[in-house]
């Protein structure tokens, strides 16, 4: 989302840091277009926890299976510059 767009639509960083489960995800990131077979949607995820815990702080508790819509924007971009 560009910055004028989160403004309009009242979304905070507290949103893209919040932590999600990995369907809300996927289904939050196939509405934006980015759709990936199962395999290189679960690679995606997976970095998308560690670069989350980074974000968050290592001891911040995060259920299995979750992660954050910024460490998934992250894992997605670090995908591409591949």
């Amino acid at each position: 989302m560009f910055p004028a767009t989160q403004l309009e639509n009242n979304v905070t960083e507290r949103d893209f840091v919040q932590i999600r489960r990995k369907d809300e995800l996927r289904t939050m990131f196939e509405k934006l277009g980015y759709v990936y077979r199962p395999a290189k949607f679960n690679a995606i995820f997976n970095r998308s926890i560690l670069i989350s815990k980074d974000i968050l702080g290592q001891f911040t508790e995060m259920p299995m299976d979750c992660s954050t819509v910024r460490g998934m924007m992250q894992a997605v971009k670090e995908m591409h510059e591949c």
